[in-house]
């Protein structure tokens, strides 16, 4: 999207989409209040009438981009069946369709380094609700004998890891690598079904046959995880 002019309305709106346009151009780490400034075409020190810092930017980028994690999942799961493992497939599209929409917004998000994201209290109540769903879910699963009767924090973080790492391998350029040469156009709505495809796939592996609730395998065996500060 061209860099526009900014005239009047909304200047911290402005701001944060020029920002993430400016992540999205020259890298994450390249984010310039009076950059910003410049392309809106307000004096140097505007931008920091808003944001005294470019952490304080970034940061409040990591708070919008967590509670539309959290409001993309909510709309998912009120459409996915309540049965086997459809709502953490549910949670599964709405994180991928999340985090390749708004690559930008996903990068700073992760990017921990950048912001104070763990010192947000607004941040922190968006992420600790998607940690405490995915939880929830992966337990109602357990539950519904769809899943095996692994520790669910443990369940939790891998499917969150596996989600992660392919968008990651996604928006970095390795996924296509990874697929039979040839197999798959280099256009993003068939890699994004790729991503999806393999999430699938992981949560079909786990799936424990309904006859068979016991615990499976050495994971239902371990210690439960001790509770830490929490890092997606």
């Amino acid at each position: 999207m061209p860099a526009r002019t900014y005239h009047h309305g909304n200047l911290r709106r402005a701001i944060m989409d020029t920002a993430l346009q400016l992540a999205e151009e020259q890298g994450d780490d390249q984010i310039n209040l009076r950059e910003v400034a410049r392309r809106l075409s307000v004096s140097p020190s505007a931008p920091f009438r808003h944001f005294t810092t470019q952490r304080a930017l970034v940061t409040a980028l990591a708070e919008e981009a967590t509670l539309k994690l959290r409001l993309l999942a909510r709309r998912e799961l009120q459409r996915a069946p309540a049965e086997g493992v459809e709502p953490l497939r549910a949670l599964a599209r709405a994180f991928v369709a999340w985090a390749l929409d708004e690559p930008a917004a996903f990068r700073l998000t992760s990017r921990r380094n950048l912001s104070d994201f763990e010192r947000s209290a607004s941040a922190m109540v968006h992420f600790k609700e998607m940690r405490d769903l995915t939880v929830s879910l992966v337990e109602a699963a357990q539950a519904r004998h769809a899943l095996p009767k692994a520790p669910p924090q443990r369940m939790a973080l891998l499917l969150r890891a596996s989600a992660y790492g392919l968008v990651r391998m996604h928006l970095d350029g390795q996924l296509q690598q990874w697929l039979p040469s040839g197999s798959v156009p280099t256009q993003p709505d068939p890699l994004r079904r790729e991503v999806l495809a393999a999430l699938d796939l992981l949560l079909d592996a786990f799936q424990a046959p309904a006859s068979d609730p016991q615990p499976v395998g050495r994971a239902a065996r371990a210690k439960p995880l001790s509770p830490s500060r929490p890092r997606p």
